[in-house]
């Protein structure tokens, strides 16, 4: 793994900067990790301790409109659900935030799907997401 800190002492006569860039990563989560992947003491101990360097861990999310990925992943409805509510767990459980990803550029970026859109991240919301990315600029 790469440490991007800053060393607590630099060394004799070595350069040192008053400004510091702090690197975060964002992990991408695959929806086809089985739960108790995803609920192994392990894993969760090892994200809590990652919490420096992992600004959110992403997974894709399918929800009207967007129930197809751009990346032809295939979800069902049911798998959608699961996947979704492993993420918020895992949000809970490690303190990082998810966020998720709709990357279907083919849905027309239309009022009413963002009218749907809206009706169907809300109870997403409710549940503690707080952060997406969505393909259309105009919906922002």
């Amino acid at each position: 793994m790469f440490n991007f800190r800053t060393p607590k002492a630099a060394p004799a006569g070595a350069k040192t900067y008053t400004n510091t860039v702090r690197v975060r990563f964002s992990l991408a989560v695959p929806f086809n990790l089985p739960t108790e992947i995803l609920r192994d003491e392990g894993l969760l101990a090892a994200l809590k301790g990652m919490q420096d360097d992992v600004f959110d861990l992403n997974f894709t999310c399918h929800i009207p409109p967007f129930t197809r990925d751009a990346y032809a992943v295939f979800q069902t409805p049911m798998q959608a659900q699961v996947h979704v509510r492993d993420m918020l767990r895992l949000q809970e459980q490690t303190g990082l935030k998810v966020s998720a990803l709709f990357n279907n550029t083919y849905v027309p970026p239309t009022k009413e799907n963002l009218q749907l859109f809206i009706e169907n991240l809300r109870p997403l919301y409710d549940l503690g997401l707080r952060s997406a990315t969505v393909p259309h600029t105009l919906w922002m």
